[in-house]
């Protein structure tokens, strides 16, 4: 993992999220202001440039904007004071991010100091934390679009859902119907919220957990990963099990830790495919895997973007935002600045070629199965499409070590066995596929030699006897089968 541009900033970084080509930086001020966000124009990953800075109007301008969030054309912030401030949470119309046009202020009572908040733009609903309460509320903002006109102030939540946990919620998040409240004292609670129009959220399962910070699913809901922010503290892998009564098992299946000699404690996880990126404060950036299999966790990855080390009270890395690809991953530290990362994934490249057939076909292409060496059960299957050259690359494989099969429409099977697939590296594989396995039976023998001979001069385009793909089949296919005759997997 290595770095790919740095942002630096004189005013404490805090949370960073992504859209489009651009990235929207929060600030960490508690006291004083102005309250800004920067967005910057990453369409160049290593040469960020600023498209503006924006400055929240009053009343939020003398807070501290420490959540942000930007989808469907709108951004919004959570921001918190530590005086007697009611500032709430913000929206602005970020279609043109050089740009930004404030749109308005939701100051709902006992929500007036927002210091985490969630919007699902597929259901366009917002969700609200204090941080002061077991408590959290909900918005209703379908009605919202960034041509709206300003519209003030909204001080009604459409449902507010109490006695979540017996502390206060420290963040929440909504995604595919469920939102997911990190309970500071009582771990997980995750509510069913896909009705939110007309039905309040109902309660699905919790999991306990200790100083819980944040809590994220997977992308099929799965799996939960929460931090824990406390000195000691890391992340806990959850599995979100469905049981008989319509809810859900929130089972523990593993944990992961750093010594407090390395960082004060795990921050803000996400999980994009089976990677969970961490911010990890004094360490920085940490990527780890889900295996599936075992329900583990494993670490694969990291950056530090911090000059810290130790336990020195919360500085570092706060915010890591990962979906706008591998090659451009958000970080917001509070004294370095904002950063784009960049993942070096398993790669598998290499040549390929066609015994049999003077070139490649048009619009070739070939499967590769990854198979567990130990049962040969395929585990996951890539497609590749070669270049008029033969060249091939695939990336963001599977990592670790795997037999694996090679196949392609009439196209004898290649095996290969016992390669090895690592973050940072690119595995070389060269291959000679074998054509004229016409029905495909792992072998060219007869068979195929008679079904070429039978609908020969025949045209058109999926033709299995069509051995090089040209639409036609000709003497070049009946060439090509008996070139490798008698050849078999």
């Amino acid at each position: 993992m290595y770095a790919r541009a740095r942002w630096p900033s004189a005013v404490p970084c805090a949370d960073v999220w992504g859209d489009g080509h651009f990235l929207f930086g929060a600030h960490y001020l508690r006291r004083g202001g102005p309250a800004q966000i920067t967005i910057l124009d990453i369409l160049n990953p290593d040469a960020p440039a600023l498209a503006s800075i924006y400055y929240i109007p009053p009343p939020g301008n003398q807070s501290g904007p420490e959540d942000v969030q930007a989808s469907n054309g709108l951004l919004f912030t959570g921001n918190e004071t530590s005086a007697t401030g009611s500032d709430g949470a913000f929206v602005a119309d970020v279609r043109d991010p050089y740009n930004p046009r404030y749109l308005g202020n939701i100051n709902v009572p006992r929500f007036r100091r927002v210091h985490t908040l969630s919007y699902d733009p597929d259901s366009r609903f917002l969700y609200l934390a204090n941080s002061r309460g077991p408590e959290f509320a909900v918005i209703d903002l379908r009605w919202l679009t960034p041509d709206a006109a300003p519209f003030g102030t909204i001080s009604t939540p459409t449902w507010h859902v109490q006695n979540v946990g017996s502390s206060f919620v420290h963040e929440v998040y909504a995604r595919n119907g469920r939102l997911y409240a990190s309970a500071w004292d009582s771990g997980v609670w995750v509510y069913d919220v896909s009705n939110g129009a007309s039905q309040p959220p109902r309660l699905l399962g919790s999991a306990p957990g200790n100083s819980t910070h944040s809590a994220v699913p997977s992308e099929d809901g799965r799996f939960i990963v929460t931090a824990e922010e406390f000195t000691g503290g890391g992340i806990k892998l959850y599995e979100a099990i469905p049981n008989a009564s319509g809810g859900l098992d929130i089972v523990l299946r593993d944990s992961f830790t750093l010594p407090t000699s390395r960082a004060t404690s795990a921050h803000q996880p996400f999980i994009k495919g089976n990677r969970v990126y961490v911010s990890w404060y004094e360490a920085g950036v940490q990527v780890f895997e889900i295996n599936p299999d075992t329900k583990r966790l494993e670490w694969v990855a990291s950056f530090d973007t911090s000059p810290y080390t130790g336990a020195t009270g919360y500085n570092g890395c706060w915010s890591v935002y990962p979906y706008l690809g591998d090659d451009r991953i958000l970080a917001g530290d509070i004294q370095t600045g904002f950063w784009i990362l960049a993942l070096e994934v398993p790669v598998l490249e290499g040549t390929v070629q066609v015994a049999g057939l003077p070139q490649i076909p048009q619009e070739f292409r070939f499967r590769v199965g990854f198979c567990r060496p130990s049962d040969g059960q395929t585990v996951a299957t890539y497609t590749a499409t070669p270049d008029s050259g033969g060249q091939y690359r695939i990336e963001d494989v599977r990592r670790g070590i795997y037999d694996l099969v090679v196949s392609a429409p009439g196209m004898l099977c290649t095996r290969v066995q016992n390669l090895s697939f690592a973050y940072g590296q690119a595995t070389t594989l060269n291959l000679t596929l074998r054509a004229g396995d016409v029905n495909s039976d792992g072998r060219i023998d007869d068979a195929d030699l008679l079904a070429v001979l039978f609908a020969f001069g025949q045209s058109g385009s999926g033709l299995p006897e069509d051995v090089n793909s040209d639409g036609t089949v000709d003497d070049a296919d009946l060439l090509a089968v008996l070139f490798n005759f008698g050849s078999e997997c």
